[in-house]
């Protein structure tokens, strides 16, 4: 709870030191969301696409930065070796967007061979992610300084507003145009290839405005070695069932995440404005919705009210894997509508909780060891979902299924229905396992 009412004018200045340095990075969260929205998901998809890469393709160059991310753990310990590190990670962050954004745009010209392109762009990604995990790292332990507790609260609503409403904006006329020129497509793909040069752009002007804060004294950190990172965590039964319920999550997530783009769009024959649209109106649910979500979390616990948000999804997401390319164009966008917002209303909830549990059942001893092995568990479960989507769609090409007067072909679909029933197993889980799972003095939570 603050103690003092803080205004957007104390946390957002130019006249004090610090409230400059916020303004700084306020614009850097904006700037990297915008660049995050036009060189990944659906627009990273379509421009391979452009390139007839297949499904599977796809799916495997979505492993490069979950391996990259596991290298998290010896970040800190790489970075306690430079006194000063404002260069250091300037020179990361630019190495990170010329492999992911401006080398993996040029690559498909510059190499013909399907297999030989797929093998140099995931190792470019996977050079790319390790360079991000330094600079991440290093930029979290120097940006937290000027991030007092007092007004962290107006800083992060602030930044969650610049980081989706404002980028939000841009992603829709990219997506407007992208449907103008969707029948031509030599002139989509050179406009794929703008779009990704523009983010390159901007990643430029992100790495300048870094360099603007001034350097603070570092903590000293003590890096635990690998073996307690694995060992410590082990011996704690209620730290290690709740990671398997993160394990679930990531792996029912991302079985069907990368291949429902081009389901969407190659099959179902969405729109891009309409994609679109439905990611942008995710933010306008956080003000009517985070209070809900924050008193079932108090009147109930963290997990039930996961498995609550799980129960509103789940069977959603079944139904998601059940929609049709022959309805008319108004049926077809209402279905999305009626599967994709009430999802959005459980995801604001869910996606807190998630972030959350990994400190659940924490202990207050050794919790460098227990942070990192969530990263590992957090990442290990979404490569195993990328692995078995990538092997599922790579198998079942010649799948043809009727139902419903319908004939539904190939993987995707069934991956995404088993993605629900995956959700519908771990609200079963919490529900079964209750008081196992639970803190034994659980702290009520706040949104």
């Amino acid at each position: 709870m603050l103690k003092h009412k803080m205004t957007l004018g104390q946390v957002f200045n130019f006249k004090d030191p610090n409230a400059r340095t916020r303004c700084i990075l306020v614009i850097s969260v904006a700037l990297e969301a915008v660049i995050t929205y036009i060189t990944t998901g659906v627009f990273w998809t379509e421009f391979l696409r452009g390139y007839h890469m297949e499904a599977e393709e796809i799916g495997i160059l979505a492993f490069s930065p979950f391996v990259a991310s596991l290298f998290v753990i010896f970040a800190p310990s790489l970075l306690t070796k430079f006194k000063k590190r404002r260069f250091v990670l300037a020179a990361c962050k630019l190495m990170y967007y010329v492999c992911s954004i401006f080398a993996l745009t040029m690559l498909p010209r510059m190499i013909t061979d399907a297999t030989m392109l797929v093998i140099c762009m995931s190792v470019l990604q996977f050079i790319a992610y390790i360079f991000n995990i330094i600079a991440v790292s290093g930029y979290a332990a120097w940006h937290v300084k000027f991030l007092p507790e007092r007004m962290r609260a107006h800083y992060m609503t602030f930044n969650q507003f610049a980081a989706a409403f404002l980028p939000g904006i841009l992603m829709m006329f990219v997506a407007m145009y992208a449907d103008k020129i969707s029948s031509m497509p030599d002139d989509l793909l050179a406009f794929w290839e703008f779009v990704r040069h523009l983010g390159f752009a901007l990643g430029v002007l992100d790495v300048v405005l870094l360099c603007l804060p001034r350097e603070v004294d570092y903590p000293v950190i003590r890096t635990p070695k690998f073996r307690d990172i694995v060992t410590i965590p082990l011996s704690n039964k209620k730290y290690m069932l709740v990671m398997l319920l993160v394990f679930a999550w990531q792996f029912s997530l991302y079985c069907h995440n990368t291949f429902l783009q081009v389901y969407l769009m190659d099959t179902i024959g969405v729109t891009y404005f309409l994609y679109c649209f439905i990611i942008f109106v995710y933010p306008f649910f956080f003000p009517f919705s985070m209070k809900f979500w924050q008193n079932r979390i108090q009147k109930t616990s963290w997990l039930r009210a996961l498995a609550l948000a799980l129960l509103i999804e789940a069977p959603l997401q079944i139904l998601y894997g059940f929609i049709r390319p022959d309805l008319a164009p108004w049926l077809l966008a209402g279905m999305l509508l009626l599967v994709r917002l009430p999802q959005h209303f459980a995801g604001v909830g869910r996606n807190t909780i998630v972030a959350n549990m990994q400190y659940l059942n924490m202990p207050h001893h050794n919790r460098t060891c227990y942070t990192s092995f969530y990263q590992i568990v957090y990442n290990l479960g979404a490569a195993a979902g990328l692995l078995f989507g990538t092997l599922f769609v790579a198998m079942s090409k010649s799948l043809a299924v009727p139902m419903f007067g319908y004939t539904y072909t190939g993987g995707i679909p069934w991956l995404i229905v088993f993605s629900g029933v995956l959700q519908l197993g771990i609200v079963a889980y919490v529900l079964l396992m209750g008081k196992r799972l639970e803190p034994e003095n659980e702290e009520k939570g706040e949104l």
